[in-house]
């Protein structure tokens, strides 16, 4: 009974803690406009980057050839198209379902297979299996009888359409402050609460340890909660299409998000038993965070990173979090699909969450130690 009554106790101090987090980021936010820069302006700038740079039709017609053989990329020069070589058969393939190329050629069978995704790219397949083949355009009737064996349809992705791929980076960018978020609440707020003596006072009351973490966790969950409304208010806007929304995807979304912003805070503590200095840790959040949200495609889409980093993105925690979250809320994927597919990150939060809580142990011992 004793032990119930204890543990029914630190949830109520964590979900207190939880409590005044939220309503101080409400209040931090009134009295400290400039926060907003980072939970709404910087975002908002990688989202207007996005929609005006890279999710705006090209202007030309752009085919990926695989491999280059047979004279076929100089037949599909000659009829027009912007013509890009690629060196496997996967890579055309991925580019060609997201969007980034309007056809592909898999010219490593005989005869070569013409590939499209969007179907307002069937005529320039079309046009491509003319000049493939050798004959005039104006021809294109007489191949229509092959068209059914030669020309094929390759499933478009989440990034093929602009709208849709704005939709989905949106959701990309609340994991870029997820990740801000875990790294700034999680060792940088440490080191300077110990520091300026926080842990040691909360160190001596009744449930201080753990209303201190919940403090921290609602602090940055109601971070990330106004970006996420924010981003995809402004997503909107910018005409992204948001077709296939359902509310059980917004939920799994949220929880898979929250799980994601949970590991990288509980990862990052450990950091608060070496770094000594606030600056220290503000400068390491800040680089090392920069350096993340490129390196796990956050900040760009991960299938626009070379190999083997794009592989190795797909198991991070914030990653899987915001492709299986983002799929599932634009209605690509069920819930149950995008649950089980973020095995990823179920993997890794009982890792980063034991490591977190022999850090944050450590640190308030230590704290009381130096008493």
């Amino acid at each position: 009974m004793r032990s119930r009554a204890r543990r029914s106790g630190g949830w109520r101090a964590l979900l207190r803690g939880a409590a005044a987090g939220v309503l101080y980021f409400v209040y931090g936010v009134r009295r400290s406009p400039e926060l907003l820069v980072w939970y709404v302006v910087f975002p908002l700038l990688l989202l207007l980057g996005a929609r005006y740079l890279v999710f705006t039709p090209g202007g030309g017609l752009t085919a990926g050839v695989y491999p280059d053989g047979g004279g076929v990329a100089a037949a599909l020069e000659s009829a027009g198209f912007n013509v890009a070589v690629y060196g496997s058969l996967e890579a055309l393939l991925r580019d060609l379902s997201n969007g980034r190329i309007a056809v592909g050629v898999d010219a490593s069978t005989s005869p070569p297979r013409i590939l499209y995704s969007l179907d307002e790219y069937s005529g320039a397949a079309l046009l491509a299996l003319a000049a493939v083949n050798g004959v005039d355009p104006g021809s294109l009737l007489g191949l229509a009888s092959l068209a059914g064996g030669i020309v094929e349809r390759v499933p478009p992705g989440p990034l093929a359409d602009a709208g849709r791929a704005l939709a989905f980076y949106a959701v990309s960018l609340v994991g870029v402050t997820a990740l801000y978020s875990g790294l700034y609440g999680g060792f940088t707020s440490l080191v300077e609460m110990r520091i300026n003596g926080m842990i040691r006072v909360v160190a001596g009351s009744p449930g201080g340890p753990l209303t201190l973490l919940g403090y921290l966790l609602g602090f940055n969950t109601a971070a990330v909660t106004l970006t996420a409304i924010v981003l995809l208010v402004a997503a909107l806007l910018l005409g992204a299409d948001y077709s296939g929304f359902n509310p059980a995807g917004a939920l799994v979304a949220s929880v898979l998000l929250f799980a994601g912003l949970i590991a990288v805070f509980a990862a990052s503590m450990p950091l608060g038993l070496l770094v000594r200095r606030a600056e220290l840790a503000a400068a390491l959040a800040g680089i090392g965070g920069f350096a993340l949200i490129f390196a796990t495609g956050l900040a760009i889409p991960r299938d626009f990173l070379p190999e083997p980093l794009r592989s190795l993105a797909g198991y991070s925690p914030l990653t899987v979090a915001v492709e299986k979250g983002g799929e599932t809320l634009l209605g690509y994927t069920g819930a149950l699909e995008a649950l089980l597919g973020a095995w990823p990150l179920w993997a890794s939060l009982p890792l980063a969450g034991a490591l977190g809580v022999i850090a944050y142990k450590r640190l308030v011992s230590y704290a009381v130690e130096a008493e």
